[in-house]
């Protein structure tokens, strides 16, 4: 399969089979020389692709061609050999850093709400970078009931999961909109983003907040985990 070039630009192209010249070498039985292509174009989104191997490449128990994956895939090539794709993803993944600004909306689209101003909060209190996870917790919520709900024609969801990605944009969008097409793989994408974000805004825990709600955070006042002040 040769590479489309419409596709957006990758993070990393991760070439896996039996051969010793693939990125990971699987020695396995079943496994073909060249057995599968994953494409990293996020920290939690890529395009795995089945070389005409000889036994199949599955995806949460279904044999793929082409397939948009994220971390908590389930994915075996062959018969036997599971692929530890958290780990694949976890290469191309930034460093730990305050959560990130509101991303500026895709041409055409009206911006989402945004948070008022915090003031200034004395050292060692992360109640300004607290308040960005008020969007992107908005931001989930609506477009995880679009999902659920709307008009599947709708594409806010895809919006919503690459928002923040730098350089994504419409190639991006596109390409999943051409491979994630059921509720459940949505759900799943969406899911992964909202995890990478919501997380604790100290670059020294960076841990994930779960599904709180943004009001309850305010209320706890500070992380279960680090114990860090937000407010």
């Amino acid at each position: 399969m040769t590479p489309d070039a419409s596709r957006p630009t990758a993070l990393r192209v991760i070439r896996i089979g039996k051969n010793k010249d693939n990125d990971v070498v699987l020695e396995k039985p079943g496994i073909s020389r060249y057995h599968a292509r994953l494409t990293l174009y996020t920290d939690f989104l890529g395009l795995l692709e089945d070389l005409d191997s000889t036994y199949g490449t599955e995806v949460d128990g279904r044999r793929i061609v082409q397939k948009m994956i994220t971390p908590s895939s389930d994915v075996v090539l062959g018969t036997i050999a599971k692929l530890d794709v958290r780990t694949l993803f976890e290469k191309v993944r930034p460093p730990a850093s305050i959560p990130p600004p509101i991303p500026k909306p895709l041409p055409n689209q009206p911006p989402g709400p945004i948070p008022q101003p915090t003031p200034v909060a004395p050292a060692g209190n992360f109640a300004e970078e607290l308040s960005r996870l008020s969007w992107h917790y908005e931001q989930y919520m609506t477009a995880k009931q679009e999902i659920l709900t709307g008009d599947p024609k709708k594409k806010a969801w895809i919006r919503v999961a690459i928002g923040w990605v730098p350089y994504a944009g419409f190639p991006l969008a596109a390409l999943i909109d051409a491979y994630v097409f059921n509720t459940t793989e949505r759900v799943q994408v969406l899911d992964e983003a909202f995890r990478r974000d919501y997380k604790c805004p100290n670059p020294a825990c960076q841990q994930f907040l779960g599904y709180v709600p943004y009001s309850e955070l305010v209320r706890q006042r500070q992380c279960r985990y680090c114990k860090c002040l937000w407010v």
